[in-house]
């Protein structure tokens, strides 16, 4: 003691003891009884938190009640700083079964033993995602273009099946032709690669400015949820328009995800500045103005209607430098709106023509 300057000599000895180990620790979520009805499900990837012993490293343990199998987190010689643990990273993957975990300790260089058992369980079937933007009925998210991407909430290591249910007056339709699905195996997929059951893109004219309930199935560690159970209601409602339509070497219909007054591939070809005159145009002669930076091949063009057909096809010459070509229609167009495509190779231009 040190009191108003002076120091005593030191009192006598009392005696105390450090712990023979590290403290125990355990999960802060589980159940000590194994029968009870209350075992708390956590997802494979989902954090499991345990009771935080400071300055320490952590091993965790599982065991399945029924096989006895033995899971470890780290390795079975190894610790980590973790305070939590996954069945994942335990090597875990089946489904409905319930654990035992312990938890060991290393602290100052010292291991405890394990502590006392506390039992989690897997889930039952893979989780269930949603749109990110999940807006009721009322409310659906507008989407601007079929472009555009719909974004759900991840889920690790998992695929995804993304369907778009038509909306009619309110009622889920159940008409093949009115739902359309796509796989991905990211946390996004483009509407327009959304397609029906005769493999017809959610891109078309029937489908636009509709109210669609989409529906996420996930497939995780080779087991896939169920529409039929789907938890969510979520709606988007589509665009007023179609995205431009593309047709490929077998003039098979393509949807390609840019809207319908642009031009698409310009920097990858020899193309620029391609114009089209008069537009809106009377149906029965179309302008072509373009200038050729080194192209040698002959262009092919198509005019197609919003349902894709082709109502015209022909060859156009082209020269080096500014061309103007003058094409005269074997079928003149009735009203409405049409697509021109200029192909190059694998290249292709479209522009819209309105016929008045």
């Amino acid at each position: 003691i040190k009191l108003n300057g002076q120091e005593s000599n030191f009192g006598s000895p009392c005696y105390v003891k450090t712990p023979a180990n590290p403290p125990s620790t355990n999960l802060r979520v589980c159940d000590d009884d194994p029968t009870s009805a209350n075992i708390p499900s956590h997802p494979f990837n989902g954090i499991i938190f345990a009771n935080t012993v400071q300055s320490a490293q952590y091993q965790y343990e599982y065991t399945d009640v029924v096989s006895g199998a033995t899971y470890y987190e780290p390795s079975n010689s190894t610790f980590t700083t973790n305070h939590y643990t996954r069945f994942a990273n335990a090597g875990i993957t089946d489904y409905g079964k319930t654990y035992a975990v312990r938890i060991k300790i290393k602290l100052n260089g010292q291991e405890s033993n394990f502590g006392s058992p506390c039992y989690v369980k897997t889930l039952l079937t893979p989780p269930y995602t949603k749109l990110k933007r999940c807006n009721d009925i009322n409310n659906a998210t507008s989407i601007s273009s079929f472009k555009s991407f719909l974004f759900y909430n991840p889920i690790k290591d998992a695929s995804y099946e993304i369907f778009a249910y038509q909306m009619n007056s309110g009622v889920e339709t159940n008409n093949p032709t009115e739902i359309y699905s796509g796989n991905s195996n990211s946390n996004y997929v483009r509407l327009s690669e959304l397609v029906n059951s005769n493999g017809v893109s959610i891109n078309n004219i029937n489908a636009t400015n509709k109210i669609f309930k989409i529906k996420i199935i996930t497939t995780l560690y080779g087991q896939t949820n169920t529409l039929s159970n789907y938890p969510y209601d979520c709606y988007i409602s589509t665009p007023s328009t179609i995205s431009q339509f593309l047709i490929n070497e077998n003039e098979s219909l393509l949807i390609k995800g840019v809207e319908s007054n642009q031009i698409i591939n310009i920097e990858a070809n020899n193309l620029i500045d391609i114009k089209l005159y008069p537009n809106p145009n009377n149906g029965d002669v179309i302008n072509i103005e373009f200038f050729n930076e080194g192209l040698t091949n002959d262009l092919h063009m198509n005019i197609l209607d919003i349902n894709g057909r082709i109502m015209e096809s022909r060859k156009i010459n082209t020269e080096s430098g500014l061309n103007k070509k003058e094409i005269i229609l074997k079928n003149p167009l009735s009203k409405g709106m049409y697509f021109m495509q200029i192909k190059n190779g694998p290249f292709i231009t479209t522009k819209k023509i309105q016929v008045l």
